[in-house]
């Protein structure tokens, strides 16, 4: 994606025109992806001939409560991190994000953990917290169904039991379906992309 190269630019501190010729971009396409960085919400500032990230405070993850909550979370931080690096970013369920088989952000009860870059950490926490406000549960469960991970999964129960299958989708109770068999969350001890 050229949103992440972009980030690598900046973040190595290239020149704005080494930026261009390695993305054969013109200035008004590299302003543009930079004003769409902006509205995303990374702190990006021009310096004379560089583009900078500004250090940012630390910025408190929400705290979710229960599965809506997660899923709500989840669902921002899974679009964000799409348009970032691609197609290939998924919503695992109940409570995280992964780049292939790779988890980028687990969503607990304390707050988030993550394997983000230092620019990308505020975002995810910012846009989070922010979706909590606009409860919107059955686009939300549209979002997360069309952004699952579809690959094979192990879920462990909190019974002892396992299962692997495919799922194939989440409900608006925050049931994901297996085989014709709806899990909640509080049943599930792991869930382990395979």
């Amino acid at each position: 994606m050229w949103t992440l190269k972009v980030l690598e630019g900046i973040e190595r501190e290239a020149e704005i025109e080494r930026i261009k010729e390695s993305l054969h971009l013109s200035d008004h396409e590299l302003r543009a992806a930079i004003r769409t960085l902006k509205a995303l919400g990374l702190p990006i500032v021009r310096k004379g001939k560089r583009y900078h990230f500004v250090q940012e405070g630390e910025v408190s993850a929400p705290k979710c409560k229960d599965i809506v909550e997660t899923m709500i979370a989840a669902k921002e931080i899974t679009k964000v991190l799409r348009f970032i690096y691609g197609e290939e970013v998924r919503y695992l369920w109940p409570n995280k994000v992964l780049k292939e088989k790779e988890v980028l952000v687990e969503i607990t009860e304390e707050g988030i953990n993550h394997k983000l870059p230092h620019y990308l950490s505020g975002v995810v926490a910012r846009r989070a917290a922010s979706s909590l406000k606009r409860r919107r549960l059955p686009e939300v469960v549209r979002a997360l169904n069309a952004m699952l991970y579809k690959g094979e999964i192990l879920l462990e129960l909190n019974d002892g039991r396992s299962v692997v299958g495919t799922p194939s989708n989440v409900d608006v109770k925050g049931r994901i379906k297996i085989g014709g068999v709806a899990y909640e969350a509080k049943d599930v001890k792991s869930v382990i992309p395979l």
